[in-house]
């Protein structure tokens, strides 16, 4: 039969199915013509019967946890406060947060894979009601100069001496945390990310901090760490996050495409590819000893009991996987549908 005698008139009928048989039984109580099928047709016409394949992408999440985080305060400028169990943020005082990580940490876990994204989490530990009737935002930045846990404070990015509450820094150890200036302030602008905070906010705090963990890959940025505060410090609001002295503490999470942690080759990519039929027919109960394996239809009907039938090639199916497979859907192109 020739293939202008079929019509298509309506979209493709969809199932979801499984692998585990090399030929399908569609069964259905209303009049369905699939058409223009089996060996009436090329081989690569697009109306034919046709197995979609997936394959998997190799995404992994690998967690980080800080290696050091403190707040500071400006009420308090050559105080320490790497061992509390809070991390605080607020106007009053002007408190924020620091957070570390370490870079090598970050480029093993990679490895040979390809960063997809990456967040920065904390928990909230106490969220009071005065952060306005809508919630106010604050901001994660990525800082431009080294510091450190036990040795940061207001006034100095690497106090010499903690404990004598004077401000033991110059040059490179100095940092102008009060600065209006963005070209002195030791933090990145415009902010890494934002998030709104409300009154009695509870849960998990998340920061995309994508671009800043690329960077340290890609060798352009040091990767410091973050520095947190509220975007207007001069409205109310303030919050602890819990340090990871209290647990658990903030912790930096990599989703990765291929390899993680420096093993093994790419993951597979994803993908799709679609197999044709490579045989079709369906049975009548009324006619139980007639085949239909060249007809230009596959007719399905409750009464004669009419199913379709369609067959795939499983060496084809598993040469177009070549990788682990996600979803199959079997798609067959509508050709008449009865109004019953």
């Amino acid at each position: 039969m020739q293939a202008s005698r079929c019509r298509w008139r309506l979209q493709s009928a969809a199932f979801s199915v499984g692998l585990r048989w090399h030929h399908l039984t569609v069964i259905s109580l209303a009049i369905l013509v699939f058409g223009c099928s089996s060996e009436e047709r090329e081989r690569s016409d697009p109306q034919r019967p046709q197995l979609g394949t997936a394959r998997e992408a190799l995404v992994t999440t690998a967690t980080l946890e800080a290696s050091g985080d403190t707040y500071l305060r400006s009420g308090a400028p050559n105080q320490n406060a790497g061992g509390d169990t809070r991390l605080s943020l607020q106007s009053v005082g002007r408190h924020r947060t620091l957070l570390f990580f370490n870079p090598s940490s970050i480029t093993t876990a990679v490895g040979s894979g390809t960063l997809v994204a990456a967040r920065v989490e904390l928990a909230l530990d106490t969220t009071p009601s005065n952060w306005g009737p809508s919630g106010r935002n604050i901001a994660i930045h990525r800082l431009k100069q080294a510091s450190a846990e036990y040795q940061a404070t207001w006034n100095c990015a690497l106090d010499a001496n903690i404990n004598n509450l004077q401000d033991d820094c110059a040059g490179s150890s100095a940092w102008s945390m009060s600065s209006t200036n963005p070209a002195l302030q030791p933090w990145l602008s415009p902010a890494s990310a934002t998030r709104l905070i409300t009154n009695g906010q509870v849960g998990v705090v998340s920061f995309d901090v994508t671009a800043d963990v690329a960077a340290i890959l890609a060798g352009s940025s040091a990767g410091h760490g973050w520095l947190i505060k509220k975007v207007d410090e001069n409205q109310g609001g303030s919050l602890d996050f819990v340090s990871r002295e209290q647990g658990p503490g903030p912790r930096l999470q990599l989703d990765i495409d291929g390899a993680p942690g420096g093993g093994g080759g790419p993951g597979p990519v994803v993908g799709s590819a679609s197999v044709t039929a490579s045989s079709d027919s369906y049975v009548r109960q009324g006619e139980p000893n007639q085949n239909f394996g060249t007809a230009s239809g596959l007719r399905i009907t409750a009464a004669g009991r009419n199913r379709a039938l369609v067959g795939f090639d499983p060496a084809a199916v598993t040469g177009a996987l070549g990788g682990p497979l996600v979803r199959a859907r079997l798609k067959l192109p509508i050709a008449e549908t009865a109004s019953n």
